[in-house]
């Protein structure tokens, strides 16, 4: 009787130490699968948000081109004003190009900054670009004048 006892001991630790096992490797398992999940939540979240940096430089972009444009027919009637054209209006050309400059390099710093700048850098170019359209509209209106 005494090794039956023993050998039912021993069975019975065998078969706690089994369950310990495989309750330490569903552990495992489900750490496992946290992991996963949280690194595609990350993922996503980042694909999310090249999606939209992509796609607000592409508009930002188009904006600064069509500004670019404008700007140009500007210069282009002026010129053919020739002497005729005001101080005032040349100086809204400098102070054009300048804030082109500013607007233009605002827009490369969005194609390098991280995600949790973007919202800052995002609100920074739309102020520069709101300004430089406010530039154009006024110099603008004032070659229009003449």
């Amino acid at each position: 009787m005494g090794k039956n006892k023993y050998g039912i001991f021993l069975v019975f630790v065998l078969f706690t130490a089994i369950g310990l096992l495989f309750g330490l490797l569903d552990e495992t398992r489900s750490e496992e699968k946290e992991i996963n999940e949280s690194k595609h939540r990350a993922m996503s979240a980042q694909e999310s948000f090249s999606a939209e940096k992509r796609d607000f430089m592409e508009k930002a972009r188009i904006q600064l081109d069509k500004i670019d444009k404008q700007v140009r027919e500007l210069e282009i009637r002026m010129e053919r004003q020739g002497a005729e054209v005001s101080a005032a209006i040349v100086q809204k050309l400098k102070e054009l190009k300048a804030k082109r400059t500013t607007v233009k390099s605002e827009l490369e710093k969005l194609e390098t900054v991280s995600k949790q700048k973007w919202s800052a850098a995002k609100k920074k170019f739309t102020v520069a670009i709101d300004e430089l359209k406010d530039l154009y509209e006024k110099a603008s209106s004032k070659a229009s004048a003449k």
